[in-house]
């Protein structure tokens, strides 16, 4: 393995960078040591808690034995949450366990996330936020041909219970506008020769869409960063999925104004960058303020405007609720040994 021991801030998190969402990843397993992140290597495949991981000084030593000398929980005792979107992202997590308060049972920080394939899904661009991205959202458990790959990459963050709770709350798992919590099985490890039962982030809410080649046509579109077998869907990266939304008819002109921007809508990726960039500044005016200022609520509501009559329903949480595996909140926070990597080791 030719990986080595980087900065988890070189990674270029979502909230900063929003034109990289869902965000750069390594391209193997690896585990967030608080600023660092450093490659991980599977012992014996058959047994997911033989990890291996590189040091500072180029050697390779036991994950849980660098996790017990730092008083933290080893993988058996760790929860697994399916990450496809900015959770995958190094430093992602370093910001979100700053921002949201998380709290080490040990000393510091430590984030295994482990390479994944789910099989009959897809992770669709949802909705565009108030950062200046459009974020992603699983679909899953539904019968749509049209829309679902033979397999899409996912990665699987496995925390503390801290850590859950962090990941949840970044989520807002707790709130109407935020995610629902589903168990989902059969999610094989790259590594491994193990599948996992986990959680998984997933919505109701409607996923838009962008025209097709076809006249009047549109469907949703799916991630080029995020690699997938069989994809069906068009995949294009974020400045790309930007760059089409702003095409919408009358919405660039109605977008120039208040962001300050001319020549948008025209596919240009610097243009479509600034406007990114903008709409993130905005954002993050707002973060440090608490007030929102007047151009993102412009902004963001002439763009869902646009985007609300082509907007596809595929209630991924409703099917995995009326097959008993939606979470209530309280389960979520705190799930059941079903839920704990040591119970399915066992």
């Amino acid at each position: 393995m030719t990986a080595d021991v980087t900065e988890a801030l070189a990674w270029e998190g979502a909230r900063a960078h929003p034109h990289t969402y869902p965000g750069r990843v390594p391209t193997h397993d690896f585990v967030v040591l608080d600023d660092l992140v450093h490659p991980l290597r599977l012992a014996d495949p058959d047994d997911p808690t033989s990890y291996e991981v590189l040091t500072t000084a180029h050697a390779w030593e036991s994950l849980d034995t660098t996790l017990e000398q730092r008083g933290l929980p080893p993988l058996a005792n760790r929860h697994p949450v399916i990450t496809y979107g900015a959770n995958r992202n190094p430093a992602s997590l370093v910001e979100k366990a700053s921002q949201h308060r998380y709290q080490s049972p040990g000393d510091g920080l430590a984030l295994p996330v482990l390479r994944a394939r789910l099989a009959n899904a897809e992770i669709v661009a949802a909705a565009f936020g108030l950062r200046g991205s459009v974020f992603a959202d699983l679909v899953t458990g539904i019968d749509a041909s049209a829309l679902i790959s033979e397999s899409v990459e996912v990665w699987v963050n496995l925390v503390d219970d801290d850590g859950l709770r962090m990941l949840h709350d970044s989520e807002r798992v707790p709130h109407e506008v935020g995610y629902r919590v589903a168990r989902l099985s059969d999610i094989a490890l790259t590594a491994a020769k193990r599948a996992l039962t986990a959680m998984a982030y997933v919505t109701d809410a409607p996923t838009m869409t962008l025209p097709t080649s076809g006249a009047g046509q549109r469907a949703p579109v799916a991630y080029s960063t995020i690699p997938a077998s069989g994809r069906r869907l068009r995949a294009l990266d974020q400045v790309d999925i930007v760059a089409e939304l702003l095409a919408e008819p009358g919405l660039a002109g109605e977008l120039a104004g208040p962001s300050g921007l001319a020549n948008l809508g025209d596919g240009d990726q610097d243009t479509t960058r600034a406007f990114i960039a903008r709409v993130n500044q905005l954002w993050w005016t707002e973060h440090r303020t608490g007030e929102r200022p007047v151009e993102l609520t412009t902004i963001v509501r002439a763009v869902h405007l646009a985007l609300a009559p082509h907007r596809q329903h595929f209630h991924t949480a409703a099917h995995l609720h009326q097959a008993g595996l939606v979470l209530e909140t309280a389960d979520a926070y705190h799930p059941g040994d079903d839920l704990h990597l040591s119970r399915q080791l066992n």
